[in-house]
């Protein structure tokens, strides 16, 4: 039997707290010191996820050396809410984000953006330079790489599509936990034990989180085309990281021309890693936000 996305919801609770933006139940993680002067990072998840992807290992990384860490489930992810209109792009996204940062009375923070979070990031640092520190981009998806939408996005967007897609999905993902999805996205390094487990894979499938995933996919590489020009005038610091290995977000497509484009941008490549390097070098990303919490302490921002 197909779970309900209600029975979905229950078994899989929320693991933090929510703060509103723009009407709108945003949910959140807060690691590590509460205090409002402590460095502070915020962190984004790419698609098909939700925050716990960032409350595995990099968040509480980051916070065991003092920094103040919030992570956010992306509108219409996770627990978070989205309106049902159209037109969440990165920038709409990092808005709603940025406001939820406000709501709870943080400051300049590092940025550090995951895949499709790394848009979200970059945006964010566009629209609010002065409310960002820096960003970390991780293996961010940034560039256009020439995919137009398809005729059939309206159709998998849709109300009686995603019920379908999402009920086969679910039996699917059931089968198999959704192990063989997650090597694909982790090779070609193993998952990590207990990641499946943390993550809470379920919520995905529902069918209102299913169309604004796909919605996302569909729509991000028109947004970056738009969004690409805005680069060469970017006011915010980037460490740039990307595995060599990332068969999902490439790096010749993304982060190498990110890293010419953005006047003030440097570029790590771990060599032989795949998409989910914050998990495979954890280190290198609590690395790179060091340095941009550095410059942010000897700049007096």
């Amino acid at each position: 039997m197909i779970p309900s996305s209600a029975r979905i919801e229950a078994d899989n609770p929320p693991t933090g707290r929510f703060v509103t933006s723009e009407g709108l139940r945003i949910h959140y993680v807060a690691l590590g010191p509460e205090d409002p002067d402590a460095p502070t990072a915020i962190l984004i998840h790419g698609a098909t996820g939700n925050l716990n992807d960032m409350t595995f290992d990099l968040g509480p990384r980051l916070a065991a050396q003092g920094v103040r860490v919030i992570c956010f489930d992306r509108p219409g992810l996770g627990h978070s809410e989205r309106a049902p209109v159209e037109g969440w792009l990165p920038s709409t996204q990092a808005r709603v984000l940025e406001g939820a940062s406000r709501a709870l009375g943080l400051r300049r923070a590092v940025l550090i953006g995951h895949s499709w979070g790394g848009a979200v990031a970059l945006a964010w640092a566009i629209a609010a330079p002065a409310r960002a520190a820096g960003a970390v981009i991780l293996a961010g998806a940034s560039m256009p790489w020439g995919d137009p939408p398809g005729f059939w996005t309206p159709v998998v967007t849709s109300r009686p599509f995603a019920a379908v897609a999402a009920g086969v999905l679910r039996l699917t993902a059931l089968h198999d936990d959704g192990a063989s999805a997650a090597a694909r996205i982790f090779r070609p390094q193993p998952v990590p034990e207990g990641y499946m487990a943390h993550l809470q894979p379920e919520l995905i499938l529902r069918p209102a989180t299913f169309r604004n995933n796909t919605e996302d996919i569909e729509r991000l590489d028109p947004a970056l085309s738009e969004q690409s020009r805005h680069y060469p005038n970017l006011r915010v610091p980037l460490e740039i990281v990307h595995g060599s290995a990332d068969e999902i977000v490439w790096l010749s497509v993304h982060s190498e021309p990110l890293s010419k484009l953005a006047p003030d941008a440097k570029l790590h490549v771990l060599e032989g890693v795949g998409h989910m390097l914050h998990h495979v070098e954890p280190q290198v990303v609590t690395a790179a936000a060091a340095r941009l919490f550095d410059r942010e302490a000897h700049s007096g921002g």
